[in-house]
């Protein structure tokens, strides 16, 4: 279960990032890496960043360390086997983090942006 779960967990932070990167007026992308949804451009690439100024780009780019949830537990490496998934500790805290984050950003995200 904490395979799926890990799963789980990683595509709401990823939701958490694109609807703030289309609150920002950014252009959300395929892409899963968190770290290249809130730094596209310094990685060299596209997507346009979240602003290092921006009040959400560190709470954001924290999110990276859920990245490989998105597959890590979920497929089998070059050996076969399975990585072990995180304890259910580790995922409990991540979804309060996430939930906690997803509170402000109804509040925020749903006024009009001034700019």
């Amino acid at each position: 279960r904490n395979r799926h779960a890990a799963f789980h967990v990683q595509q709401g932070a990823e939701k958490l990032v694109k609807a703030v990167r289309l609150h920002r007026g950014l252009r959300a992308t395929a892409k899963h890496t968190i770290a290249e949804l809130v730094d596209g451009a310094a990685t060299g690439g596209e997507p346009r960043p979240v602003p290092s100024g921006d009040t959400w780009h560190d709470l954001l780019l924290d999110l990276d360390k859920l990245s490989a949830y998105a597959t890590a537990y979920r497929y089998p490496t070059t050996t076969g086997r399975l990585s072990t998934p995180p304890d259910v500790a580790a995922l409990v805290e991540w979804i309060a983090t996430i939930r906690g984050l997803i509170t402000i950003a109804r509040a925020e995200l749903l006024q009009p942006r001034v700019d």
